[in-house]
């Protein structure tokens, strides 16, 4: 299991929680979203099943929902990693924090 430590008391927690148990301080969550494609559809199913771990059927209704959430985390790093990954597989992707403000933006068309 990934643990972080906590921004406010430093207390190790793991990656899973959405708040430090010591102190009660509320994590930020980062959502990885995908926005478009730049690929195939054989090939944006194949790199959705690799990168996040879906089935093809899911994978297949992410293609047919974009802009679609695929991965949220408190983890930034972990967050920038798999945007990253998509974007290198062909995808658009947004990285947005907890309010809302983009983090993260690779758009494969600019």
């Amino acid at each position: 299991m990934a643990m972080n430590n906590c921004p406010r008391c430093g207390k190790q927690i793991p990656d899973a929680v959405q708040a430090c148990p010591g102190c009660g301080y509320v994590l930020e969550e980062y959502k990885v979203t995908v926005q478009g494609r730049h690929s195939s559809a054989a090939t944006a199913v194949a790199a959705l099943r690799e990168v996040c771990g879906y089935t093809p059927d899911r994978a297949a209704q992410v293609l047919n929902a974009m802009p679609e959430v695929v991965y949220t985390t408190a983890a930034l790093e972990e967050a920038v990693h798999m945007a990253q990954l998509l974007s290198d597989a062909g995808f658009d992707v947004a990285l947005y924090g907890k309010e809302g403000q983009v983090c993260f933006q690779r758009d494969l068309k600019d």
